[in-house]
Protein backbone atom coordinates (compact mmCIF):
# COMPACT_ATOMS: atom_id res chain seq x y z
CA UNK A 1 0.00 0.00 0.00
CA UNK A 2 1.18 3.48 -0.60
CA UNK A 3 0.53 6.89 0.88
CA UNK A 4 -2.25 7.61 -1.63
CA UNK A 5 -4.29 4.52 -0.65
CA UNK A 6 -6.55 4.76 2.39
CA UNK A 7 -8.61 1.57 1.96
CA UNK A 8 -7.64 -1.80 0.53
CA UNK A 9 -10.23 -4.53 0.10
CA UNK A 10 -8.94 -7.97 1.12
CA UNK A 11 -12.07 -10.04 0.65
CA UNK A 12 -15.84 -9.68 0.38
CA UNK A 13 -18.07 -12.76 0.58
CA UNK A 14 -21.48 -14.01 1.62
CA UNK A 15 -21.81 -16.61 4.36
CA UNK A 16 -23.17 -19.66 2.50
CA UNK A 17 -22.82 -22.52 4.96
CA UNK A 18 -22.31 -23.20 8.64
CA UNK A 19 -20.84 -20.21 10.45
CA UNK A 20 -17.44 -20.75 12.04
CA UNK A 21 -16.24 -19.36 15.38
CA UNK A 22 -13.34 -17.38 13.97
CA UNK A 23 -11.44 -16.20 10.92
CA UNK A 24 -7.66 -16.50 10.87
CA UNK A 25 -5.78 -14.06 8.67
CA UNK A 26 -2.11 -14.82 7.97
CA UNK A 27 0.18 -12.55 5.98
CA UNK A 28 3.61 -10.94 5.89
CA UNK A 29 4.08 -7.20 6.37
CA UNK A 30 7.04 -4.91 5.75
CA UNK A 31 7.68 -1.19 6.14
CA UNK A 32 10.65 1.11 6.34
CA UNK A 33 9.01 3.08 9.17
CA UNK A 34 6.53 2.66 12.01
CA UNK A 35 3.02 2.16 10.64
CA UNK A 36 -0.48 2.00 12.09
CA UNK A 37 -2.88 0.30 9.65
CA UNK A 38 -6.12 -1.21 10.93
CA UNK A 39 -7.67 -4.45 9.71
CA UNK A 40 -11.45 -4.03 9.63
CA UNK A 41 -14.25 -6.59 9.60
CA UNK A 42 -17.71 -5.40 8.57
CA UNK A 43 -20.78 -7.62 8.55
CA UNK A 44 -23.87 -6.60 6.61
CA UNK A 45 -27.38 -8.01 6.56
CA UNK A 46 -29.96 -6.87 4.01
CA UNK A 47 -27.45 -4.29 2.73
CA UNK A 48 -27.13 -2.68 6.19
CA UNK A 49 -24.00 -2.89 8.32
CA UNK A 50 -24.72 -4.31 11.76
CA UNK A 51 -21.19 -5.10 12.92
CA UNK A 52 -17.84 -3.33 12.53
CA UNK A 53 -14.62 -4.13 14.32
CA UNK A 54 -11.08 -2.85 13.86
CA UNK A 55 -7.81 -4.56 14.76
CA UNK A 56 -4.58 -2.56 14.97
CA UNK A 57 -1.62 -4.08 13.12
CA UNK A 58 1.05 -1.69 14.42
CA UNK A 59 2.47 -4.17 16.95
CA UNK A 60 2.99 -6.96 14.41
CA UNK A 61 6.10 -5.74 12.68
CA UNK A 62 9.69 -4.56 13.02
CA UNK A 63 10.89 -1.79 10.74
CA UNK A 64 12.73 -2.94 7.60
CA UNK A 65 11.97 -6.64 8.18
CA UNK A 66 9.33 -8.94 6.75
CA UNK A 67 7.22 -10.07 9.70
CA UNK A 68 4.51 -12.71 9.77
CA UNK A 69 1.14 -11.65 11.16
CA UNK A 70 -1.32 -14.24 12.45
CA UNK A 71 -4.55 -12.61 13.53
CA UNK A 72 -7.53 -14.56 14.84
CA UNK A 73 -10.79 -12.67 14.50
CA UNK A 74 -13.79 -13.92 16.49
CA UNK A 75 -16.98 -14.13 14.45
CA UNK A 76 -20.02 -12.68 16.26
CA UNK A 77 -22.53 -15.33 17.35
CA UNK A 78 -25.42 -13.63 15.50
CA UNK A 79 -23.91 -14.09 12.00
CA UNK A 80 -26.36 -15.92 9.71
CA UNK A 81 -26.21 -17.59 6.32
CA UNK A 82 -26.61 -14.85 3.71
CA UNK A 83 -24.78 -12.17 5.70
CA UNK A 84 -22.05 -10.34 3.81
CA UNK A 85 -18.59 -10.24 5.42
CA UNK A 86 -16.00 -7.68 4.34
CA UNK A 87 -12.32 -7.57 5.32
CA UNK A 88 -10.40 -4.35 4.56
CA UNK A 89 -7.17 -2.68 5.53
CA UNK A 90 -7.70 0.91 6.60
CA UNK A 91 -4.50 2.85 6.00
CA UNK A 92 -5.84 5.80 8.00
CA UNK A 93 -2.48 7.58 8.19
CA UNK A 94 -1.78 6.91 4.49
CA UNK A 95 1.59 5.24 5.04
CA UNK A 96 3.72 3.09 2.74
CA UNK A 97 3.96 -0.65 3.51
CA UNK A 98 3.90 -4.02 1.77
CA UNK A 99 1.78 -7.10 2.39
CA UNK A 100 2.40 -10.53 0.86
CA UNK A 101 1.31 -14.18 1.11
CA UNK A 102 -2.19 -13.42 2.38
CA UNK A 103 -4.22 -16.42 3.59
CA UNK A 104 -7.71 -16.51 5.10
CA UNK A 105 -8.77 -19.58 7.09
CA UNK A 106 -12.01 -20.45 8.87
CA UNK A 107 -12.04 -22.23 12.23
Amino acid sequence: MNSSTEFYSIKRWFVDSGVKDSLVLIFNINSEEAISPILTLSINRNEKQYHWEGFSMKDFFTENEWCEVVLEIPVPKDVKIGDEMVLNIWNKDKQDFKISQLQLLYQ
